[in-house]
């Protein structure tokens, strides 16, 4: 037996030699077992979409959560400025130049 890969990169066994050596393969249909297969695949798909939803759901809760929290942090942080800023004098002060007296002139005060 041999193997061969399909467009997808999926691993198929090669049937060529099984068809040499004990002929054509026989095509045995039967409804009732197809239509059973069919479900069971289409409620997984439905399972793995209600996950993916609520895992989705949650998330996004999770983000709204994160988003509050750094509003009522940027919240905070502007009132702590707001603070801030009415303890500051309304003008500066102006700061006097530093007088600088030079060794020879003594009787400069």
């Amino acid at each position: 037996m041999s193997t061969c890969t399909d467009e997808h990169g999926a691993k198929k066994l090669d049937t060529s030699e099984l068809l040499r050596v004990f002929g054509a393969f026989k095509h045995v249909y039967t409804e009732h077992s197809d239509a059973v297969t069919a479900e069971q695949h289409v409620t997984q798909i439905e399972t793995d979409d209600a996950d993916k939803t609520k895992q989705l759901e949650h998330e996004i809760e999770h983000l709204r959560q994160l988003v509050t929290a750094q509003q009522s942090h940027i919240d905070s942080l502007k009132q702590t400025m707001l603070l801030i800023e009415s303890k500051l004098p309304a003008t500066p002060e102006p700061q006097p130049a530093p007088v600088t007296k030079k060794s020879w002139q003594f009787w400069k005060k």
